[in-house]
């Protein structure tokens, strides 16, 4: 996600509570907006630690296979808003893809090797959206 785009996850935090809890009074409680990437995104980009510091923000980042998780053990102990998804005991049954291949596989003209990555209904998204167009 390019960091323009997280700005828009602050507005929406902003918008959603504002009409849901301030303006409507649908809500007792503030929403909290969730961005969720992998560990790999998480460790090159230090704007997603910083979004974990905006009000109604938080950050969950999934382990991935070969990516340091020492930085994000520390800010997780220190941070309320970062969540760490270690996939501990699902570790060693880890196939190491990442959504880049994924796309990259589905503009391929052999997507046979997509039903290995991902699920039907992914396949089929991005079909739909990008391929028939």
């Amino acid at each position: 996600m390019k960091i323009q785009n997280l700005g828009f996850l602050k507005n929406l935090a902003e918008f959603l509570n504002f009409e849901l809890c301030e303006s409507e009074k649908l809500l007792n409680h503030p929403l909290k907006v969730v961005y969720v990437c992998g560990l790999d995104h998480f460790n090159k980009c230090p704007y997603v630690e910083k979004l974990a510091t905006e009000k109604n923000i938080a950050c969950a980042v999934t382990y991935r296979l070969g990516a340091s998780d020492h930085r994000i053990k520390a800010l997780e102990e220190k941070s309320p808003n970062i969540y760490y998804i270690t996939l501990d005991e699902e570790r060693e049954k880890l196939v190491d893809i990442s959504s880049t291949a994924i796309r990259q596989q589905c503009y391929n003209s052999a997507k046979t090797d997509l039903i290995q990555l991902t699920y039907p209904c992914v396949i089929q998204f991005l079909e739909d959206k990008y391929i028939n167009k």
